[in-house]
C-alpha cells in the first residue's frame, strides 16, 4: 500500500523492520531489494543481493535485481551474467528474459537479441515493449521497411501509447519522411502534453525541415521549463536560435549543452556549426573533426562533412550579420 501510494522509503522501512523480525524471509528480503532499486540506491542494493545470495544461492530475484542495476550502469556484460544465472534458477522469469535482451542491445548482440525477443512475441504478440525493441534491431540492422512495420503494427495495437508513437516518428524521419515524423510527433504532443521529450522532439523534427521556426521555438522553451538542464533539449533550442539568427544566445546554450555531454557528436556539430556562423573558424574545425572522430553518424553529419571540407582551403568564414 506505501508503495502504491508513492512512499517508498517508508515502504523500505517498514519492510526492514519486518525482516528484523524474521531475518530468514527471503520474500521480504527481495521486496526490499525492489525498493532499493526503485530508489536508484544501488551501494545497498549491491550489498543487500549479495548478502541474499550467500543466505540463498541462485536467487533468482537476487540476480534479477543485480541485472538491472549494472544495466542501469552500463554494464551489460555484467547484467547478462545475472539475468542468465536468474533464468538457470527460474526459467519463465520474464523479467529476467527481458533485461537479457536490454544487454544483448547494449552490447550490440543484435541478432541474440532480435532472437529472443521474437519468440517473446510469438507467445505475447501485442507486447509493446518486445514489439519497439525488434524495430529497433531491425533498424540497426539496416531494414528500416521491417522496423517501420513492426512500429505501426506498435501503434495500431496501442493508439493511445506516446512511446510507440514517438518511436514510429523517429525511424520516419531517420528515412527521410518528414511529414509523416511531424504527424506522429504531434500526436505524441497530445497524448503526453507535459513531457519534455515529447516537446523537444516536436520542436527538432519541424526546425530540421522546412517547418515553422518559431512554433519549433515555442515547443523547445517549454520543454527547457520543464527540464531546465537537459542538454538534449538545451541542443534543440540552440539550433533553433542560430537558425533564427540569434547566435550569440545559440552558442550560450550550445556550450552549456557540451559541458553535461562533451562526447555527443550530435552537440559537437551544433557547436561548430554556431561558431562558423560567429566567423570562429579556427574553433569550428576543432569542433568538426570531434565531432565525426571515429567515424561517427548522426543527423546533419553530412552537412557537418560538408561544412568541414569547405573550411579547408576555403577563405575564412565571415562573421554573421548582427
Amino acid at each position: 500500500m506505501l508503495l502504491a501510494a508513492g512512499r517508498p522509503l517508508d515502504g523500505l522501512a517498514l519492510c526492514r523492520e519486518a525482516i528484523d523480525k524474521d531475518p530468514g524471509s527471503s520474500r521480504l528480503r527481495e521486496k526490499s531489494l525492489a525498493i532499493l532499486f526503485g530508489l536508484g540506491r544501488d551501494d545497498e542494493l549491491y550489498v543487500a543481493a549479495s548478502k541474499l545470495l550467500a543466505d540463498n544461492p541462485g536467487s533468482p530475484a537476487a540476480h534479477v535485481q543485480l541485472a538491472g542495476m549494472f544495466l542501469r550502469k552500463g554494464l551489460p556484460t555484467l547484467a547478462s551474467d545475472h539475468c542468465n544465472k536468474a533464468l538457470a534458477g527460474q526459467p519463465g522469469s520474464e523479467g529476467a528474459y527481458r533485461l537479457l535482451v536490454a544487454a544483448l542491445l547494449q552490447t550490440g548482440d543484435i541478432e541474440a537479441a532480435r532472437e529472443r525477443l521474437e519468440r517473446l512475441l510469438a507467445v505475447l504478440p501485442q507486447d509493446l515493449d518486445a514489439t519497439i525493441k525488434l524495430a529497433e534491431c531491425h533498424r540497426r540492422r539496416g531494414d528500416t521497411a521491417k522496423a517501420l512495420e513492426l512500429l505501426r503494427k506498435g501503434v495500431a495495437d496501442h493508439p493511445a501509447s506516446p512511446a510507440a508513437r514517438s518511436q514510429l516518428a523517429q525511424v520516419l524521419f531517420q528515412t527521410g519522411d518528414g511529414k509523416g515524423a511531424v504527424a506522429e510527433f504531434r500526436e505524441t504532443y497530445r497524448l503526453a502534453p507535459n513531457d519534455p521529450t515529447a516537446l523537444n522532439n516536436l520542436a527538432a523534427v519541424i526546425s530540421y525541415g522546412d517547418g515553422d521556426l518559431s512554433e519549433a521555438l515555442g515547443y523547445a522553451e517549454q520543454a527547457r521549463k520543464l527540464d531546465p538542464r537537459n542538454p538534449t533539449i538545451l541542443d534543440t533550442l540552440a539550433w533553433i536560435q542560430t537558425r533564427l539568427g540569434k547566435h550569440e544566445p545559440a552558442l550560450a546554450l550550445s556550450e552549456l549543452a557540451l559541458a553535461q555531454q562533451p562526447n555527443l557528436p550530435i552537440l559537437r556539430y551544433h557547436y561548430g556549426a554556431i561558431l562558423a556562423a560567429l566567423g570562429r573558424q579556427d574553433e569550428v574545425r576543432d569542433a568538426l573533426k570531434a565531432a565525426m572522430r571515429g567515424g561517427a553518424d548522426f543527423q546533419g553529419v553530412a552537412d557537418a562533412r560538408a561544412l568541414l571540407e569547405r573550411l579547408s582551403g576555403a577563405a575564412p568564414l565571415a562573421p554573421a550579420a548582427p
